[in-house]
């Protein structure tokens, strides 16, 4: 009886120092990020284009409380659209390029917000990151 006891404290212990990174990690993550809203695109095009991936960012940024003119999209040319042509705001994912992210500015607070964005099949997916 004593041995089963202390063979459960034990794997109870372990347990805990095993999940424990595991629950930080998810806490420091929840932290840095807002709500995932999805947006049901009709007539969708074949791919994530730049235009869709700005203004439905944006659409993100409002309803986070992070609208206005104070925040700006940077822009950023890295990376093309599966047409090649070049993408003004839009960094994509260099696996999936229907998958990728909007960096957002405010001048005057000097902070900024990253929004993901996914692409699949008329279905967005939006979510806020706060930047380190």
């Amino acid at each position: 009886m004593r041995r089963s006891a202390l063979f459960i404290v034990v794997l109870g212990v372990v347990a805990g120092i095993a999940l424990l990174p595991r629950i930080i990690n998810s806490w420091v993550v929840q932290s840095r990020s807002g709500p995932l809203h999805v947006y049901h695109i009709d007539d969708p095009p074949d791919f994530l284009t730049d235009d869709l991936a700005i203004s439905t960012a944006q659409k993100a940024m409002e309803q986070d409380g992070f609208s206005g003119p104070l925040w700006s999209p940077i822009e950023d040319d890295r990376t093309a659209s599966p047409n090649g042509s070049r993408d003004t705001y839009l960094v994509r994912n260099a696996i999936n390029p229907n998958h990728g992210y909007i960096l957002f500015w405010n001048e005057q607070e000097k902070r900024s917000r990253i929004v993901q964005i996914e692409f699949d099949d008329g279905r967005m997916t939006c979510q806020l990151w706060i930047s380190k």
